[in-house]
């Protein structure tokens, strides 16, 4: 089967799409080749999916999922003291207000209505003090006197990496590439896992305002876990499709949710999409709820330029080359200008 780009228009097996459920199901126990075209498919028409089959142990999510919740509930005073601490130390305990995602795209809105707590690599191998190094290879922290709760974030980054070095190779299979053609741009990703926490309001948002603001994930690839013990079921995630709706993006459960990032847009001359998503404050303000997010990002020194195999004869490359490492850096500084 020619699953290039390029050729003919590919449709989903049975097994792979469910009644009812307006995003693309993938069953990564496939084979390769089936998961590689249904991939395509996705990322061309909407750069958003589910995948089941992820060989991702509910016990990992369940860990982080209890140490996130409880450590949202711990006092501000407490929190604080993991606070990131500027545009060079993005991990950490991210206070509400931080971040105005929709900055990205160059909009003024209110804060988002969330707090969050991020980490970074877990291997720690290179010690450059260059400004670009402080930034990728910024030092994690962590609770004081809680091993059980670094050791979930950990476990599940490790988790993570290995699903996202699958997709990768997917991807690669997707785009009429070797397996491994993106292994070197990616032996040394700077990605980072992000807990989302979206608490109760005491009253309705102001206008403007939500729990997300519309933006596109920088990277290649964003894994979302959305677990029914962080009160997600149902948590306002929305994506806006090519005729310029938004749309809730269902729960699918035991599922995690793959989205396409700039990154990945640019390697493919936009053959495939980055998507626009927000997640919007729904009618039961008094619910919290907590996501889970994997941010794949290529190695820092990663050049990102059109791959061979989305140019066509009469094409011109859309994007002037660009590292990994400044593109994910401006953009985090966009996002956070205005915060203190």
């Amino acid at each position: 089967m020619d699953i290039r780009p390029g050729r003919a228009r590919l449709t989903y097996s049975a097994v792979m799409i469910k009644p009812n459920i307006p995003l693309p199901i993938i069953d990564l126990n496939e084979d390769d080749a089936t998961c590689a075209a249904a991939i395509d498919l996705a990322c061309r028409e909407i750069g958003f999916f589910a995948i089941t089959g992820h060989g991702v142990a509910a016990e990992a999510t369940e860990e982080i999922t209890l140490a996130a919740l409880q450590f949202f509930t711990l006092p501000t005073v407490v929190k604080s003291r993991l606070r990131v601490t500027g545009a060079n130390q993005p991990y950490g305990w991210a206070y509400p207000d931080h971040e105005r995602l929709a900055a990205t795209r160059g909009e003024q809105t209110p804060p988002d209505l969330k707090e969050t707590y991020a980490i970074g690599s877990i291997d720690r191998r290179e010690a450059d003090q260059t400004i670009d190094q402080i930034f990728a290879r910024a030092p994690n922290f962590w609770p004081e006197q809680w091993p059980e709760f670094r050791y979930s974030f950990e476990t599940y980054y490790r988790a993570m990496s290995i699903l996202a070095d699958r997709l990768m190779g997917l991807c690669a299979i997707s785009l009429g590439l070797p397996k491994d053609y993106f292994c070197p741009f990616i032996d040394r990703h700077i990605s980072a896992l992000r807990t989302s926490y979206y608490p109760a309001l005491s009253g309705l948002p102001i206008v403007g305002q939500n729990r997300a603001g519309a933006h596109t994930d920088f990277g290649t690839l964003t894994i979302l876990a959305r677990p029914e013990g962080g009160h997600s079921k149902d948590d306002g995630l929305q994506v806006v499709t090519r005729a310029g709706a938004w749309i809730d993006v269902p729960h699918v459960p035991g599922g995690l949710v793959i989205n396409i990032g700039d990154l990945m847009a640019r390697w493919t001359n936009d053959r495939w999409v980055s998507t626009l998503h927000r997640v919007t404050q729904k009618d039961d303000i008094n619910r919290p709820r907590l996501s889970i997010a994997f941010f794949h990002q290529p190695n820092w020194a990663a050049e990102i330029t059109c791959l061979p195999t989305c140019l066509g004869s009469n094409e011109l490359p859309k994007y002037a080359p660009i590292t990994s490492g400044t593109y994910l850096m401006s953009k985090y500084q966009e996002s956070t200008k205005d915060s203190t």
